[in-house]
């Protein structure tokens, strides 16, 4: 059964997926939320509630040092940015994907690589990616690589791409500890 990873970083049992009655759909929840708790004027929401469906590096880079990371912001050969930066003593980079004119960008990806010259075997990362539910681990040219991946598309909190890099810092020292990293 897979495992997911708490704040705490302790490994818990995944709950089985159970299908939802049909009769309880999207627009009856949408609208429940409208009547209870209705959105702040634009402008006038706190910095943590406030919704984005895309993000830019320099955004990026800012939430991340308001969350304590030092940040490098840089960009690939096509403009799109990337952040570097480091996590628990890894180094990682944050890639930006479906973007416009290098900005805008809906989706980004966390990505580590852990340089292991093929000293980790594909049994070891197979059972990483059977286990636990967030983070993909794969073999490339004999390193292991550690990505996450976060779709912007319908908005995200402030808070929850903070939460998201705080989780993928907690998946760096889990991987790392899995295939016996030093």
């Amino acid at each position: 059964m897979p495992t997911i990873l708490d704040p705490a970083t302790t490994v818990t049992p995944r709950a089985p997926m159970r299908p939802r009655p049909a009769a309880h759909g999207r627009a009856v929840g949408a609208a429940a939320l409208a009547a209870v708790a209705p959105l702040p004027a634009p402008g006038d929401e706190p910095a943590q509630a406030r919704v984005r469906a895309f993000i830019d590096g320099e955004a990026m880079a800012a939430l991340l040092g308001e969350a304590g990371c030092t940040t490098e912001l840089d960009r690939d050969d096509a403009g799109h940015p990337i952040v570097h930066s480091a996590a628990s003593g890894w180094r990682c980079s944050i890639y930006f994907y479906h973007c416009a004119m290098g900005s805008d960008c809906r989706a980004i990806q966390d990505a580590a690589r852990f340089e292991s010259d093929g000293g980790v075997s594909a049994a070891t990362v197979n059972d990483w990616n059977m286990t636990l539910l967030y983070g993909s681990a794969h073999l490339r040219d004999g390193d292991v690589w550690l990505e996450y991946d976060v779709k912007l598309d319908g908005g995200v909190t402030d808070a929850y791409l903070t939460d998201t890099a705080v989780l993928y810092e907690e998946l760096l020292v889990a991987v790392a500890a899995h295939i016996d990293f030093d």
